[in-house]
């Protein structure tokens, strides 16, 4: 698969969670900000756009007003990112 396919997918899994209605507004707009820098990354370096995407969800991912099965969807797509 190529690296762009892969990331799309990764962005449509951040889509797929943004949408939920338990998530809190100030989470969605987090992952919104992730989403933006994944999708920036043609104009910045892949691995730099990687990062800061990781550090924005795993923010996200230890926010008390996640629910617990939203910080697993979270981790699985830093986790996802973090392969890449």
């Amino acid at each position: 698969m190529h690296e762009s396919e892969s990331l799309q997918l990764i962005v449509g899994d951040l889509l797929m969670i943004q949408e939920d209605e338990s998530v809190p507004k100030n989470v969605k707009q987090r992952i919104q900000n992730a989403i933006a820098i994944l999708q920036d990354v043609e104009a910045k370096n892949l691995n730099l756009c990687i990062a800061k995407s990781v550090q924005e969800l795993s923010d996200v991912a230890e926010d008390p007003n996640v629910p617990r099965y939203m910080q697993m969807e979270i981790l699985k797509v830093v986790s996802q990112l973090e392969s890449k």
